[in-house]
């Protein structure tokens, strides 16, 4: 049996979960404020499936909470968890510039120095 195929949603809601997490992210969406569906909506010329698929991706990654007839809101980060976030991405970051510089090719180096 061949399993189905959803590239198109599936691309659809990557992406809109990518936006709604780079909103989060850049405080456009604020810690504690109720996320509203049909602003998003609008924003990112979507029906509402992409967008609550996008906000259930969100709340496994710590980022958005869901109270049963309430709706979905912009988690608020305690102390301890934005000082794990940093520090997570301090490291990544150092990895991705030790990686990003021994890939490096001539011109990379060059354009770099441009």
């Amino acid at each position: 049996m061949v399993p189905r195929v959803q590239f198109a949603f599936d691309d659809l809601v990557a992406a809109v979960y990518k936006k709604i997490k780079e909103m989060i992210l850049n405080q456009d969406l604020k810690p504690g404020t109720k996320i509203k569906q049909e602003e998003l909506e609008r924003a990112l010329g979507v029906s509402r499936t992409p967008i609550i698929k996008a906000l259930h991706l969100l709340i496994a990654d710590n980022l958005v909470t869901y109270t049963p007839r309430r709706g979905f809101t912009v988690k608020e980060l305690t102390t301890r968890e934005m000082v794990e976030i940093f520090y997570i991405r301090e490291l990544l970051d150092g990895a991705a510039a030790r990686e990003a510089a021994v890939k490096a090719t001539e011109e990379d180096r060059a354009e770099l120095s441009a």
